[in-house]
């Protein structure tokens, strides 16, 4: 039996007359030699006798090399924050304390201008503030704190005197006396006096001791208790 594929590989006969039917013969022996290239090359992958390679490559891990690098890079990264943050931390103590040392003596303005009560001050030790409010009849509430981050009042040698050359003879220094004189307090005018009642300026200077770059300082102007705060930035105080 004679197959229709079969037909189309025979030679064309002489025979076929019309010029239709020659071009319908012809498209379908095309199609029949592009169905046979298709089926040779589906079982056959290979292009011009060398295999064909895969359209998807491999894909490939990291070699040890580049992991060793971004480890480096890495550790690097991690020592430099390290060197920073040592010096930073000491840094952001000695702030912490100045913050202190002017929120209390604020705190103990304020009370004394709004209570219209005289309010003293006291420095303890080497790192501690007691207030009092003075009351007209009973007990005087008294407040004490105590200087965080290991914190102190002292003085670096070297350090001069803050712009406001209120003295630096001592770590608390008031009306030139160390310490401050007794009965030291801030009035409901806000500024701050003597037990007279004479107007005294004076600073607190603190820090962490061994460290000059913690030095810090925070004065008073007796007239009218405006508080002020420095730090040492190596060569001249900054407010």
């Amino acid at each position: 039996m004679v197959t229709f594929r079969n037909a189309l590989r025979r030679p064309f006969e002489p025979t076929v007359k019309s010029p239709v039917n020659a071009l319908m013969l012809k498209g379908l022996q095309s199609e029949s030699v592009a169905d046979e290239m298709h089926e040779h090359l589906r079982h056959s992958p290979t292009q011009y006798g060398k295999p064909m390679k895969s359209a998807h490559r491999t894909q490939q891990g990291f070699s040890l090399l580049e992991v060793t690098v971004v480890i480096g890079v890495t550790m690097i990264g991690l020592a430099m924050a390290i060197v920073q943050t040592s010096g930073l931390v000491p840094n952001l103590k000695a702030n912490s304390a100045m913050d202190q040392v002017s929120s209390q003596l604020r705190e103990a303005r304020d009370t004394a201008m709004t209570q219209r009560r005289q309010v003293e001050l006291q420095f303890t030790g080497n790192n501690q503030i007691t207030v009092t409010v003075v009351e007209p009849v009973g007990n005087s509430p008294t407040t004490t704190i105590t200087l965080d981050g290991g914190a102190q009042f002292m003085l670096f040698g070297g350090m001069p005197d803050t712009p406001m050359a209120f003295g630096n003879n001592a770590a608390t220094y008031f009306g030139g006396v160390i310490g401050g004189p007794t009965g030291m307090q801030f009035m409901s005018t806000g500024g701050l006096v003597d037990a007279n009642g004479n107007p005294i300026s004076g600073t607190v200077f603190l820090g962490i001791p061994g460290k000059p770059a913690t030095a810090r300082a925070v004065t008073v102007l007796g007239a009218t208790g405006r508080i002020r705060e420095y730090h040492w930035n190596g060569n001249a105080w900054q407010e």
